[in-house]
């Protein structure tokens, strides 16, 4: 696994930054990113599956950002605003969060893979996968 997680922080380390049209300036791929896919902030480590599934989603962070031409999701605390995109890519659906910071900057916090959205979606999940 450690190896694994190796080969994933070099491809995202590799990609540094990436244009957002819709929100007209780049979004910086920082360490607390990478770390947010392999741990649930102070709740411990993700699942080893969900693990894998985030690090193999790296490769689509930029193509979903670079295309991302509609906002799906926006939520505003005290401190921050996030912003999510959703995109099908692979006949998959992804959803990349970003977030501001203090000092202005625009920062990738996720990508989720099979993000479910909305209730058609989660009764078609249900359907193909019944409990």
């Amino acid at each position: 696994m450690k190896n694994n997680i190796e080969k994933y922080r070099v491809e995202y380390k590799s990609i540094k930054s990436i244009f957002c049209p819709y929100l007209g300036r780049e979004v910086l791929l920082t360490s607390a990113g990478f770390k947010h896919l392999i741990w649930k902030s102070e709740m411990g480590m993700r699942p080893v599956n969900e693990i894998n599934l985030r690090l193999n989603s790296i490769k689509f962070i930029k193509e979903i950002l670079e295309k991302s031409g509609t906002l799906q999701e926006m939520e505003k605390s005290d401190e921050k605003t996030f912003y999510a995109f959703i995109a099908i890519v692979e006949n998959k659906k992804y959803k990349v969060v970003v977030s501001n910071t203090k000092d202005g900057r625009i920062i990738f916090n996720s990508i989720i893979p099979k993000w479910i959205t909305s209730r058609r979606d989660r009764e078609l999940h249900k359907t193909k996968n019944p409990s």
